[in-house]
């Protein structure tokens, strides 16, 4: 019997980069609903974290208008590997009313080690079909992923760190249509002076 699939990946998109459209096109050809959860949402204006969850949103919106589904998701204070923070997604999609995801999107191996206990797959059942397991239709949460170690895009650190130095290197690794506001939008104060701003009068 086949189903609907919905796709789930976590993210905190300081700021979006080529590394994370790829992924969510991925999503976008493998499921009909992508969500994407935005990570430390209530984080912003620091270094780790220059941008607001709304410019987040924003630069989703400006790449996938309303194909994907944005749920902003708070940090809860976790530290070590547990089931409190999947559990804690799958209550928020529940109470915004949409389906409990069956696929897990992941950059790397680090960040699957927290969804590992509620996504698998042995390679046996397809991924279109549900199975059987004592007369009810179980479907196969499947986890993917696209581990970043192994691709050609840079980490957000790194094209952060273009921003600091107000080098344009950034802008090859970034929707052009979020050109302006990712450059507008970073905060002044983590920049570096321009070396006119050293020169004495």
């Amino acid at each position: 019997m086949p189903y609907k699939r919905t796709g789930l990946a976590v993210m905190r998109i300081q700021p979006l980069h080529k590394g994370h459209t790829a992924l969510i096109n991925q999503m976008i050809q493998d499921c009909d609903t992508v969500v994407i959860g935005l990570g430390s949402s209530q984080k912003s204006r620091e270094k780790h974290d220059p941008y607001t969850v709304e410019e987040r949103i924003q630069m989703l919106r400006n790449v996938y208008a309303d194909r994907i589904k944005i749920v902003p998701l708070k940090d809860i204070g976790l530290v070590n590997v547990t089931d409190e923070w999947v559990l804690y997604i799958f209550d928020k999609l529940k109470k915004l009313g949409l389906p409990e995801p069956t696929d897990y999107y992941s950059g790397s191996h680090a960040d699957a080690s927290w969804y590992k206990s509620h996504f698998w797959y042995d390679g046996v059942v397809s991924p279109k079909q549900c199975f059987q397991v004592d007369g009810k239709c179980m479907v196969p949460r499947i986890l993917h992923i696209m581990d970043r170690q192994k691709n050609i895009y840079p980490a957000a650190t790194e094209l952060r760190t273009f921003l600091e130095t107000r080098t344009d290197g950034w802008k090859e690794w970034i929707p052009a249509v979020n050109h302006s506001l990712v450059q507008g939008s970073y905060p002044e104060e983590f920049k570096i002076a321009c070396p006119e701003e050293f020169k004495i009068g």
